[in-house]
C-alpha cells in the first residue's frame, strides 16, 4: 500500500511564523501609536503651557505698567480734558496681546465713595439704606452687617473684598457695580476728582448740605477759570471734622482685566502707604 506524504510537518511552521509576525507587527502598531499618543498628548500641553504662559506675562505686564503709573495716566488724560469740567473716576480701554484681546478698566478708588468709610461714620442702618439704593444686584447678607444692625456704627469690622458685599454677581456686573464705591484705599475722598454726588454723600451728614455746596461752588469755580486745577477747595471752606474723610492725593488705584475670548477676569488693587505699596489681586 502506498503512503501519502503528509504535507503537516511543512505548513505548520509557516502558518506559525505568518501569526507571529502578524502578532510583531500588531505589537508594534500599539507601541507605536502609543508612543504618538503620549507625543501628541505632549505637545497639546507644552503648547497650552506656553499659551498660559503667554496670557500670565501679558497680564502681569499691564498690571505693572498701568498701576504703578496710574496718577500719571490720570493727570495725562486730565491735562488733554482740561476744558472739560467733567471728572474721570475711571478710565476704560481695551488692548490685544498675544492674540487676547483684554477689556481694561483703571480707577481711582480715592475719588469713590469708601464703604468702610460711610460704616465706620454713620448709624448701621443708614449704612443699609445706602447700600440698597447703590447696588443693584444680589447681595450677601453677611454675619458682619447682621451684627452691625445690632451693635450700632462702633463696629471695627472691615470689608476687604467685595465677597463680603455681593452674592453670585459676575465679574462685568461687578466692575459696573462698584464704579462710585469702593472698599479699598485709607477710606478719604479725592475732593478734587470725585463726583459731586459722592461728596454730597461722605461729607453732608458730618458738615451739613451749605458747607458742602459752598465746597462745590468753589471747585466749580477752579475749573471754569483754569480747567482741572491741581488744588483742593481752600483748606479752611472744609470744616476740621471732616478734614480726615476727604484727600488731595489718590493713593489707591484698582485695574480690570477682562478677556473677550475666554470672559477669563481678574482684579488687582494697589494702594501706596508710608512703609511701601500693597497689592491684592483677585480671579475669576
Amino acid at each position: 500500500m502506498k503512503r501519502h506524504a503528509s504535507c503537516d510537518g511543512l505548513t505548520h511552521p509557516r502558518g506559525f511564523v505568518l501569526v507571529l509576525t502578524l502578532a510583531m507587527i500588531l505589537i508594534a502598531v500599539m507601541i507605536t501609536a502609543r508612543s504618538a499618543n503620549r507625543s501628541l498628548t505632549r505637545t497639546l500641553q507644552a503648547i497650552e503651557s506656553e499659551t498660559q504662559l503667554q496670557s500670565r506675562w501679558s497680564k502681569l505686564s499691564l498690571q505693572r505698567s498701568l498701576l504703578s503709573r496710574s496718577t500719571q495716566v490720570f493727570e495725562a488724560v486730565e491735562a488733554e480734558e482740561r476744558a472739560s469740567s467733567s471728572r474721570r473716576i475711571w478710565h476704560d480701554g481695551q488692548i490685544e496681546l498675544s492674540g487676547t484681546t483684554y477689556r481694561l478698566r483703571l480707577s481711582d478708588e480715592n475719588a469713590k465713595v469708601n464703604l468702610n468709610t460711610i460704616r465706620r461714620t454713620r448709624p448701621a442702618r443708614d449704612y443699609q439704606r445706602f447700600i440698597a439704593e447703590t447696588v443693584s444686584v444680589p447681595r450677601r447678607p453677611t454675619m458682619q452687617e447682621k451684627t452691625s444692625l445690632e451693635r450700632g456704627p462702633e463696629i471695627n469690622d472691615t470689608i476687604e473684598s467685595w465677597g463680603l458685599v455681593f452674592e453670585d454677581t459676575s465679574p462685568a456686573q461687578l466692575m459696573d457695580q462698584t464704579t462710585s464705591i469702593t472698599c479699598w484705599g485709607n477710606g478719604r475722598l479725592n475732593l478734587q476728582r470725585a463726583s459731586d454726588q459722592s461728596v454730597h454723600i461722605m461729607l453732608e451728614p458730618i458738615i451739613g448740605q451749605s458747607d458742602v455746596d459752598a465746597i462745590l461752588r468753589q471747585r466749580h469755580e477752579q475749573t471754569d477759570r483754569h480747567g482741572h486745577s491741581p488744588q483742593m477747595p481752600q483748606p479752611s471752606l472744609v470744616p476740621p471734622v471732616a478734614a480726615e474723610l476727604v484727600t488731595q492725593d489718590s493713593r489707591c488705584y484698582s485695574l480690570w482685566l477682562i478677556s473677550e475670548e475666554s470672559g477669563d477676569a481678574e482684579l488687582h488693587v494697589r494702594e501706596v502707604r508710608d512703609h511701601g505699596s500693597v497689592e491684592s489681586s483677585f480671579r475669576w
